[in-house]
């Protein structure tokens, strides 16, 4: 027969009353596992008794027992009661099952024969300046025990210091009564040092409470993060207020500290908007038309800036751009800085940015299970995509908006953009374009659609709009997704130029199958080929003309 399992749930609770200690847990059922023969385990019918082991850490185990339990009951609920302790004490109790001379593996528990406090209710390190080399050490004793009781007797409050991989005890305050503010000064610190110091409530030798840490940089240090950053918008004007650090970044004092104030556009381009700026606030005037952007805000001392930085949110402030407007995303960069990005993204744990502006792409091309390389329409070296990836649900719509433009000297314009397309087996993307007028609803004005026939190209999409008593047009190009090839959406040279022409939209090819015919309704919308009666618009190359079918 196997050797009985060990005594389970097995605790030591002291009662400081009585000043006993009492021992509880549950005794075996069963005995071990038989590796060697049956690969099970018996069902006990008896227990012949339970011994118990007693020693205080850091001695040797006694051989002989200090305690028996006997004949207790299979798989019930075991007690002894430990009479001969001493307060402020530290025990470890062993406890073994004996059935017919095989024995268990031992089952432990501890317990310490006193009060211990709960965590300090605050603890703090203090440096009346930079130059101070006294460090002050602020604690306020528990109220409460570690299990919740009201403490109503005095304790200790040790003080420690970490060095290098120790904690050095600095100092014990005595007879600190519950609740009590206590003040020591740790003196004779090194200028440019971090401490970090540890504190903990004592109640006799071994009623240690939970430690409390805090740290405190001695000597001159970095500024900590500006606080309340705001940045808004007026026109060309963007207003900042913020509060200075409330400390130094490592906890220090920091003097005589400026502020740095940086810019992010939404290509990535960074800028410096002001370096050694004092006060709280500061007034930028954005020259030119419309940008949008975010800024950041460091303080900056003798010491360096502050680690984190302050943000804001995306602000947008300039004047209307003027006609012609072109983004050609020359260099892979943002021509006008005002473009700003919108997404249908919707996962509370993870969006991502779709939009970037790159000088080159690939794709791959189901048809011919190949990869196309993609370079910029005019070969300026920039273009934009919108990145989709396997889990993108069909129909997500990651959009670029325009900045605003000028359109009140113009009865029409002629806005225009490029899309890398190819036929439908290839990719189901799309990409439309639409307006919005003086902040008004947008308007769909082009959509495109998957090549007839030939192989991937640049096509470009024309729309001539009216906007007689518009001030103020926004254009968005919107790249959708949709079920098939996980294929990126790639464009080119968005423009928007002031028109006398009059017309329906077009689609015209560039690159080695720009003779492809194309056929329209004289309603401008693009079919694939016409089959039902009626008039349409044909255009080949340069050549455009109307055809009857019958």
């Amino acid at each position: 027969m196997p050797n009985p399992e060990p005594v389970r749930n097995q605790t030591a609770v002291y009662d400081d009353v009585k000043n006993t200690v009492t021992i509880t847990g549950k005794a075996p059922s069963y005995t071990e596992y038989d590796w060697d023969y049956s690969y099970t385990n018996y069902p006990l019918d008896h227990i012949s008794y339970i011994a118990i082991y007693r020693h205080t850490p850091g001695t040797e185990w006694p051989d002989t027992e200090y305690a028996r339990i006997t004949a207790p009951e299979v798989g019930k609920t075991i007690s002894y009661t430990d009479t001969q302790v001493e307060a402020d004490n530290n025990y470890e109790y062993k406890l073994v099952v004996d059935v017919d001379g095989k024995d268990s593996y031992g089952a432990f528990t501890s317990v310490y024969t006193g009060v211990k406090p709960g965590e300090l209710t605050a603890f703090s390190a203090s440096v009346a300046s930079s130059e101070s080399t006294s460090v002050d050490l602020t604690a306020t004793a528990p109220t409460t025990s570690a299990s919740g009781s009201p403490l109503t007797k005095p304790m200790s409050i040790v003080l420690q210091v970490k060095d290098l991989f120790d904690y050095v005890t600095l100092h014990t305050i005595e007879n600190v009564q519950p609740g009590q503010t206590v003040t020591w000064q740790h003196t004779g610190v090194i200028l440019n040092t971090n401490c970090h110091y540890v504190a903990y409530a004592l109640i006799g030798t071994g009623g240690k409470g939970q430690s409390s840490e805090a740290d405190i940089y001695v000597g001159l240090d970095r500024p900590g993060t500006p606080q309340d950053f705001t940045a808004s918008a007026d026109g060309d004007k963007v207003s900042f207020t913020w509060k200075a650090p409330a400390c130094g970044d490592r906890g220090g004092h920091y003097d005589n500290a400026t502020y740095t104030l940086r810019m992010k556009y939404n290509d990535g381009e960074e800028q410096t908007v002001a370096e050694g700026i004092n006060g709280t606030s500061y007034v930028y005037n954005v020259k030119g038309e419309e940008a949008t952007m975010t800024f950041s805000l460091v303080a900056v001392n003798a010491a360096g800036e502050s680690v984190e930085e302050a943000k804001s949110g995306q602000v947008t402030a300039g004047q209307a751009a003027a006609l012609p407007f072109k983004e050609s995303f020359a260099g892979g960069a943002l021509t006008h800085k005002g473009w700003q990005k919108a997404t249908t993204q919707h996962d509370e744990y993870y969006t991502y940015d779709a939009w970037y502006f790159t000088g080159s792409g690939t794709m791959y091309y189901m048809p011919t299970d190949d990869y196309v390389d993609i370079n910029p329409q005019d070969g300026d070296e920039g273009m934009a995509s919108s990145k989709f990836y396997g889990y993108s649900e069909d129909g997500q719509t990651e959009s670029l908006i325009s900045p605003r433009m000028d359109v009140s000297k113009t009865k029409n314009v002629k806005l225009s953009f490029y899309f890398w397309n190819v036929i439908e087996d290839a990719c189901k993307n799309e990409a439309r374009m639409q307006i919005s007028r003086d902040g008004g609803d947008w308007e769909t004005v082009l959509t495109t659609h998957p090549l007839a026939e030939g192989a991937p190209q640049w096509e470009q999409y024309t729309k001539v709009v009216g906007v007689e008593g518009t001030s103020d047009l926004r254009v968005r190009v919107d790249a959708i997704r949709h079920k098939g090839a996980v294929v990126n959406v790639y464009i080119d040279n968005v423009m928007v130029e002031a028109t006398t022409e009059t017309g329906i939209s077009s689609a015209v090819t560039s690159g080695d199958n720009a003779a492809v015919a194309e056929y329209y309704t004289v309603a401008g919308v693009r079919v694939n080929r016409p089959t039902a009666p009626g008039t349409y618009i044909v255009r080949s190359g340069k050549s455009v003309k109307k055809v009857v079918v019958r």
